[in-house]
């Protein structure tokens, strides 16, 4: 290779991706690592870019200081995935800013000039939390200073959103773990709250919000948010949140220990079991009276109608579909009744829910479709829809109605010329004329005597007799299956072990995929739906103390009982946790599932 194609190549290697670069879209993003900081303490403030920038400028800062940078750092990083290469460039500036008093504050977008062009950043918006009563800012402890956990270091705390509401008002219930100590081991023997007397709708917390540093009773703790969920009380009178339970494995002092580097101190490890504290709802009952059409509606919704032709012919549909849209207990509404007129068909309607469940409460829209068909011409009123609900905000029973639909119909139109379609009238069905008369043909045939059919012969009394024995069989066989099938809970008990399995199936597609919240769900699913059927006790009435019971009754082995009881609570944790579990520790889970099962199936006691 001659000198001058060496020299082609190197050009090329350097020009390269200082061409490719150049091209690519400019991407301006501005960083923090948490968006909850604590006011006069400093905090890293980062713009990162993919492209070296001439200017990068801060806009101006009502509440908070520059006390440091900017700081530059910049460098190139090559990637080969898949036999792929890619060049990433990265440009970052660094500024450490102090915000001046506590609120919610947003920082405006930055400024960047890249090749004579200027770019923005996106906002940040932080909370800030006041300093602490103490002289201790840090946020957190470091560690435990004495061999006793206080309950200010480590609790549970249940935040709910009101303590006297109606029947089906929606509360937003919120448990969080609140602690001020590093390395913190994950739970175990986890009881959560029953929420009996309750309908439950859970909220997924994403991981950046599950993890948050919040400000209480003047200190600074960082939290983990364990659950949070909508409940609409299903009972009138005081009703009680159950605390929740769990177990920290927690670090204390225990002296210390002379190492080649100098003495180090040495912690040993205790168990700190914390509950939340009960929480008395106070539910009324609505008010009475309630007016007739009152829907079971407590919230606030709108209602409104759309109608597909308000003139059309005889036997042509007609459509109404009906929207009710809002926020409140939307999947507690009892749907009322579409009136047509006497004179049309109408067919059972298609209702749709679509929701959308946050902390804000349960918000969307129930659509409902009214099909109906007029069997003759005429004018007609369908008249519009009128429903009740209990407006939370003012206390008050409001009604909303749709509008009223002039409806006009004209004669049918004839579909052949052949057959004569009929509309008939006061709701009959259809009729079709001139088929039922044939034309009579006048040509002869010659007729044949018919061979009389032979009577008292073997094959005629075989013929006779066995459809007869055979339909015995059969009256006999439907006749044990229907006593069996009868017996509900027996039924339920026998094919307990084949549902789970299935259920194992689809949990074992999620974790295939690494989907970890549906995973733990099928999981659980799968393990009260078990002893559900099992047992023949309902879904709503199991609890782990009626079922540490009966299957002592059962005649379980403990062992066995207890493997049960702490996979409930493992899977129960899991689902919650705040890191992502490995694809062997779920697998782990998955085997335990089997196995349990397998052993409560062959321990239980037949009856």
């Amino acid at each position: 290779m001659g000198s001058k194609k060496i020299i082609i190549i190197v050009v090329t290697l350097l020009v390269l991706p200082i061409y490719v670069l150049a091209n690519q879209k400019v991407e301006f993003t501005a960083n923090v690592h948490s968006k909850d900081v604590i006011a006069g303490r400093a905090f890293e403030l980062r713009y990162e870019l993919n492209q070296r920038a001439n200017d990068v400028r801060l806009p101006e800062l009502e509440n908070f200081e520059n006390v440091a940078g900017p700081t530059i750092s910049q460098g190139r990083s090559i990637q080969f995935i898949n036999g792929k290469k890619s060049d990433t460039f990265h440009y970052t500036v660094i500024y450490m800013l102090v915000a001046k008093k506590e609120g919610t504050f947003t920082i405006p977008a930055a400024t960047a000039t890249v090749d004579g062009k200027t770019y923005k950043s996106n906002a940040i918006t932080l909370n800030v939390l006041p300093q602490e009563d103490n002289t201790n800012q840090s946020g957190y402890n470091n560690t435990v200073n004495s061999n006793q956990i206080s309950n200010d270091d480590l609790f549970i705390l249940t935040q709910v959103s009101k303590t006297s509401v109606y029947e089906q008002e929606a509360i937003l219930v919120t448990q969080k773990v609140f602690y001020r100590i590093q390395n913190l081991d994950n739970p175990r023997d986890i009881k959560f709250s029953s929420f009996d007397g309750f309908i439950v709708q859970n909220i997924d917390v994403p991981q950046d919000e599950s993890l948050r540093l919040e400000h209480y009773n003047g200190k600074n703790y960082q939290t983990w948010t364990v659950k949070k969920a909508l409940l609409f009380p299903s009972k009138t009178g005081a009703v009680v949140i159950e605390p929740t339970t769990m177990t920290f494995a927690v670090p204390i002092p225990a002296g210390y220990r002379n190492t080649f580097f100098g003495r180090e101190q040495v912690f040993k490890w205790v168990d700190k079991v914390v509950s939340s504290k009960p929480v008395t709802i106070n539910v009324k009952p609505l008010p009475e009276p309630k007016p007739n059409d009152f829907c079971g509606g407590i919230g606030n919704f709108t209602i409104k109608s759309e109608i597909n032709n308000l003139e059309l012919s005889a036997n042509e549909p007609l459509t109404v579909k009906i929207k009710l849209k809002g926020t409140g207990n939307l999947k507690l509404i009892k749907v009322p009744e579409f009136i047509f007129p006497t004179d049309f068909e109408t067919y059972e309607p298609t209702v749709q829910y679509d929701y959308n469940i946050s902390s804000e409460g349960m918000s969307g829209t129930i659509t409902m479709e009214c099909l109906a068909i007029p069997r003759y011409e005429g004018n007609f009123k369908i008249p519009g829809l009128s429903l009740s609900y209990y407006d939370t905000k003012e206390n008050a029973y409001k009604q909303i109605t749709t509008d009223d639909y002039d409806i006009v119909v004209n004669k049918a139109i004839s579909t052949s010329t052949s057959e004569v379609v009929v509309p008939t009238y006061k709701g009959e069905d259809v009729s079709t004329l001139a088929t039922d008369i044939r034309y009579i043909k006048q040509e002869t045939k010659s007729l044949k005597p018919r061979k009389q059919i032979w009577t008292g012969s073997l094959m005629f009394w075989l013929l006779l007799i066995i459809p007869l024995f055979v339909e015995f069989l059969f009256i006999i066989f439907f006749r044990r299956r229907l006593k069996i099938n009868r017996n509900v809970a027996l039924v339920k008990s026998k094919k307990a072990n084949k549902i789970a399995n299935k259920r194992l199936k689809q949990a074992n597609i999620y974790l295939k995929e690494g989907n970890k919240r549906l995973f733990y769900d099928e999981l659980l699913k799968t393990l009260w739906g078990y002893l559900s059927d099992k047992l023949s006790i309902p879904m709503a009435a199991l609890n782990k103390d009626n079922i540490v019971a009966e299957l002592t009754t059962k005649g379980v082995p403990q062992d066995t009982i207890q493997q049960f009881t702490s996979l409930l609570n493992r899977c129960e944790y899991e689902q919650y946790a705040p890191i992502d579990n490995s694809q062997e520790a779920m697998l782990n889970i998955y085997q335990n599932s089997v196995a349990v099962i397998s052993n409560l199936e062959n321990a239980i006691i037949k009856r």
